[in-house]
């Protein structure tokens, strides 16, 4: 049984997380609840109103935020407090900010830093990076918090024309209409081809392979000296960048046809 104990909001205009100054609730629902990381005892979340960002909220004690559930919960039911877990010795990896589309959380050893990806792409949790919004059919930030039986949340998808999301408890559920049938948004039910055309952009739908591999150690490459995480562009390849922390370096690379932008410290796409 999932234990919800939410408590009292506290004012703040934008959430510092974990040394960066990202505004997680930028592209969120209203009412939608976010782990704070910047929190090492899973017990602290954010409440998005209006795309601002609310943190300092704390579960009674004794229970730890369930991001899945967006309440707090016993830590039994939750699991163990780990926003970095170890990953068979990976240094440095990617992984998604759950109910969050275009932001993700770097982990450098165990440390988390949030992260966000150019405007027009989401995090990719197959390949661990940002890629073309059409490629990732993400709706994770479109469901509310609460459910409502008399207002059923139906989300299109981005790629795909036979198939859609259903929001429940705050995240989405995929759905697929049956052969030659088209979701149709206007109706929210499935429908005939000839009432719903499928626009050419969900069509042109294709992935570049991509095989995961861990980050390769960068050297000779003379980091910053002050504490945190840093990121540097790779002189000798533009699809790729560096990561730098604590005295060590590594590679990381883009999604296939990304390059990376020393001034946003991202990958976006080519001009």
């Amino acid at each position: 049984m999932r234990i919800f104990a939410l408590l009292s909001v506290f004012a703040s205009i934008v959430c510092l997380t974990a040394a960066t100054n990202i505004n997680v609730c930028s592209d969120a629902k209203t009412g939608m609840f976010l782990q704070d990381f910047s929190d090492n005892t899973c017990s602290s979340y954010i409440v998005c109103m209006n795309g601002v960002a609310f943190p300092n909220n704390k579960c009674n004690e004794g229970f730890v935020f369930n991001p899945d559930s967006q309440s707090c919960g016993y830590a039994s039911e939750v699991g163990p407090c780990d926003y970095c877990p170890s990953k068979n010795g990976v240094p440095v990896y990617n992984r998604a900010y759950p109910s969050l589309c275009s932001k993700y959380v770097l982990c450098y050893g165990t440390t988390p830093v949030i992260r966000e990806c150019a405007p027009g792409l989401q995090f990719d949790p197959d390949q661990e990076r940002c890629n073309e919004a059409k490629l990732v059919d993400c709706v994770a930030n479109k469901c509310d918090a609460i459910d409502d039986v008399n207002n059923i949340e139906y989300v299109p998808s981005s790629s795909n024309c036979s198939r859609y999301f259903i929001c429940y408890g705050g995240q989405p559920h995929q759905m697929d209409c049956g052969a030659q049938l088209n979701y149709n948004p206007d109706t929210q039910q499935c429908d005939l081809s000839e009432n719903y055309a499928c626009p050419a952009s969900k069509t042109a739908r294709t992935r570049a392979p991509y095989s995961k591999q861990p980050p390769q150690v960068a050297r000779n490459v003379n980091c910053p000296k002050s504490q945190g995480v840093h990121f540097m562009p790779n002189p000798s390849d533009s699809s790729s960048y560096i990561v730098c922390g604590e005295g060590r370096a590594y590679y990381m690379t883009c999604a296939y046809g990304l390059v990376y932008d020393a001034e946003t410290e991202e990958c976006r796409k080519a001009i």
